[in-house]
C-alpha cells in the first residue's frame, strides 16, 4: 500500500512538471511548424516561373482595384457568429501557390514570423494569422489597406500576444511571392469589437493594419496597429528595438507558481516519508 501511495505521489509530481512546461513546449513546436511552412512556401516561390508570379500579382492588383469600387462591409474577425463568406469567388486563389498561404508577416521588434492564410475562420486563426475578407490583398499600392488578424492570449501559441508592445515608428514587413514590403506604425487604436471603421481603404493611401484582441487575457476590445508604406531600404537601415514579451512574462509567472506547487508537494512527500520512518523505527523498538 505504501509503495502504491509513493508511486501515485511521484506520478502526480511528474504530471505537474509536464503541465507546467506544456505551454512552452507546444509553443516551441508551433514555432518550428510555422518555420517549416514558411520555408516550404519560399521554396515553392523560388521554383515558379517569373511569368506565373507576375500573373498572380496582376490578379491581386485587379482584385484590389475592384474593392475601391465596391461597397465592402468589414466585420469583426473574432466574432464566432461571423459566416466569413468571401466577397468574391476568386479570393481564395489570390497569391496562392498551392499551400493556401496568402503571404507571411514579420514583426522584428516582437520576434514574430507568422504565415497569413485566406480569411479568418476559426480553423485559420488556430494555426496562424488570417487576412480579413474585404480588405486589400497585402501587396501594397495606392488606395489599398490590408488587414491581418491573429489571436492573443493563447496558452499554446504566442501569435499576436505581444502586439501591444509595438509602438509608433516600429516597422513590420509583409513577404509575398519572393517580395517584401514594409510598413511603419503611424496609428494605434483600441476599439469595440464591432467598430471596424479603422480598417477601410483611404483614397490615395497605402496602409496595412495588424489586429488582435485586447487587453491580454480579457479580449473584449480590439487593438489596431496601423502602418503606412515605407521604402524597404530605409526601413532595413533603422535599428530594431526588441520588446519584452508579454506572453513570455505571463508564462514565467505561471511557471513560478507551478514550480512552487511542485516544490511544496515534494516537501510534503519527504516530510511524510520521514515521519513514517520514525514511526516504524519506534514500533520496532
Amino acid at each position: 500500500m505504501k509503495k502504491r501511495r509513493l508511486f501515485i505521489s511521484i506520478l502526480l509530481i511528474i504530471v505537474g512538471i509536464v503541465m507546467t512546461f506544456y505551454s512552452f513546449i507546444v509553443n516551441s513546436i508551433n514555432d518550428r511548424h510555422n518555420s517549416t511552412i514558411l520555408n516550404s512556401y519560399d521554396k515553392k516561390v523560388e521554383e515558379m516561373e517569373q511569368s506565373d508570379i507576375d500573373k498572380l500579382i496582376a490578379k491581386a492588383q485587379s482584385y484590389n482595384e475592384s474593392l475601391v469600387k465596391t461597397d465592402v462591409v468589414i466585420t469583426d474577425p473574432f466574432d464566432p457568429d461571423n459566416s466569413h463568406r468571401f466577397l468574391l469567388k476568386e479570393y481564395e486563389s489570390m497569391l496562392n501557390v498551392g499551400n493556401d498561404l496568402l503571404c507571411y508577416v514579420e514583426i522584428p521588434c516582437i520576434n514574430v514570423y507568422l504565415p497569413v492564410y485566406h480569411g479568418t475562420s476559426d480553423e485559420v486563426l488556430k494555426k496562424g494569422a488570417g487576412h480579413i475578407e474585404g480588405t486589400s490583398i497585402p501587396i501594397g499600392g495606392t488606395s489599398t489597406h490590408s488587414v491581418i488578424a491573429a489571436h492573443s492570449g493563447l496558452s499554446t501559441a504566442r501569435m499576436f500576444s505581444d502586439l501591444e508592445k509595438v509602438t509608433y515608428g516600429d516597422v513590420f514587413y509583409i513577404h509575398y511571392l519572393g517580395k517584401t514590403i514594409s510598413y511603419k506604425v503611424d496609428k494605434i487604436t483600441v476599439v469595440e469589437p464591432d467598430d471596424t471603421s479603422q480598417l477601410y481603404i483611404e483614397k490615395g493611401k497605402d496602409y496595412s493594419t495588424l489586429l488582435t484582441c485586447t487587453p491580454y487575457g480579457i479580449n473584449d476590445h480590439r487593438l489596431c496597429v496601423r502602418g503606412v508604406r515605407k521604402e524597404l531600404k530605409e526601413s532595413k537601415s533603422e535599428p530594431v528595438k526588441k520588446k519584452e514579451s508579454v506572453w513570455l512574462g505571463e508564462y514565467k509567472k505561471a511557471l513560478k507558481i507551478g514550480l512552487s506547487v511542485i516544490g511544496i508537494l515534494v516537501l510534503m512527500l519527504v516530510i511524510k516519508r520521514t515521519i513514517d520512518r520514525r514511526k516504524n523505527g519506534k514500533a520496532n523498538l
